[in-house]
């Protein structure tokens, strides 16, 4: 990718697909991409876990859940077990 391709980025997916934690220890990069793209469209792709932090990142703009099989379900009933 090059500097003009990075200035002309209108959307930007953050991928993140891990829990809470994870999620929020990415904090400072997605805080620093929207500094430096204040007009982009910042995005964050996550599990139902690290998509709940998103009410709470300023940063971004939109959030799509992903139901990563690695993370444990909530819910005992949502669970699947091996």
């Amino acid at each position: 990718m090059s500097t003009s391709d990075w200035q002309d980025a209108g959307n930007i997916l953050c991928i993140r697909p891990d829990s809470l934690g994870d999620v929020l220890m990415c904090t400072p990069a997605m805080r620093a991409i929207k500094q430096s793209r204040k007009d982009c469209r910042l995005t964050l792709l996550s599990s139902a876990s690290g998509a709940a932090a998103a009410p709470y990142v300023a940063e971004l703009d939109g959030v799509i859940s992903f139901p990563a099989p690695w993370i444990k379900s909530g819910s005992a009933r949502e669970r699947r077990w091996c």
